[in-house]
């Protein structure tokens, strides 16, 4: 398969080829849980999708070693899902500039069902 960049307001995401045409209006989804955040860009990594964002707030999880934290990429909204731990060390606060990193992406352009995952 072939890759490609599927652009947003925001910026744009690599994912792998499906066979859409060029143009097609798709969406994605990006589970929490694939996210991770660094203050700083980050360079050497295997993770090919990384977006400056705001943090929006942080809230409690079910979970208690987990926080849900909630984010926007230019307009579009998106939630990390960290470890407490790791939020404490990063020492987020609303109105922060952060960078995401996306692990995985899933597109979704027929049938309202993921298409692809790319990682």
């Amino acid at each position: 398969m072939v890759s490609g960049d599927m652009e947003f307001a925001s910026g744009g995401l690599w994912v792998r080829d499906h066979g859409l045409p060029v143009g097609h209006r798709a969406r994605v989804r990006i589970l929490a849980r694939d996210v991770s955040l660094a203050r700083a860009p980050m360079t050497g990594t295997s993770i090919l999708n990384t977006l400056p964002a705001v943090v929006v707030d942080s809230v409690d999880d079910t979970h208690p070693a987990l926080t849900p934290v909630k984010l926007l990429v230019g307009e579009s909204p998106l939630l990390a899902r960290l470890t407490r731990r790791s939020a404490h060390a990063l020492e987020l606060n609303p109105g922060q500039w952060v960078y995401v990193q996306i692990k995985a992406v899933a597109l979704i352009g027929r049938g309202g069902e993921p298409d692809l995952y790319s990682r």
